[in-house]
């Protein structure tokens, strides 16, 4: 089986079994790509990677300047991708001791209540469109969802006399989120 191969079974399991959206995806084989690339250059088979090969690998990441973010997501992926390995093919997995670099956490920007206030008065409520787009900027406002659950929200999905929705979040994570008065 080429590297190529495992690469395609691993993202297959992915997509497949873990649901992971197609940006996690193509991150990840992004990830794998460089992280092969890196392995050519030292002519070492990026499936089987001598001991400390991975810890030279990060080093040189850390060298070229790349943020603790992206060194951390590189990491996410090396760990899935030899994790799904030694699972499935019974090998062993050199990716189980690498650690993530310390993330600072930083808080999301968001909008003052004027701004929201603006933002949602902003569509002209005498078209449907109109209409349209003022109750989904209602919804966002007043149930915290995220775009793509809010997209993802089937007409069965909402509760009117319950005054809630039950909207599918990131890894398919299904939680139910309560209705503002004025998006109902």
């Amino acid at each position: 089986m080429t590297w190529q191969d495992k690469v395609n079974a691993f993202i297959g399991y992915l997509c497949n079994s873990r649901g992971y959206s197609s940006h996690t995806i193509a991150a990840y084989e992004g990830d794998l790509a460089h992280y092969a690339a890196f392995c050519l250059d030292q002519d070492v088979d990026p499936a089987l990677p001598p001991r400390g090969f991975l810890r030279g690998y990060l080093g040189f990441l850390a060298q070229r300047g790349y943020g603790k973010r992206t060194i951390a997501r590189r990491i996410a992926a090396l760990r899935a991708f030899f994790r799904y390995q030694s699972q499935e093919y019974g090998v062993d997995n050199p990716a189980e001791q690498l650690h993530s670099p310390k993330l600072q956490t930083t808080l999301p920007k968001f909008l003052s209540e004027e701004q929201v206030e603006a933002l949602i008065q902003a569509p002209d409520t005498k078209t449907a469109q109109g209409c349209r787009d003022a109750c989904i900027l209602e919804l966002l406002y007043s149930t915290g969802c995220r775009v793509s659950e809010l997209v993802g929200l089937n007409l069965e999905d909402l509760n009117f006399s319950a005054g809630c929705a039950r909207v599918l979040g990131k890894g398919q994570r299904e939680r139910v989120v309560l209705l503002g008065e004025r998006a109902l």
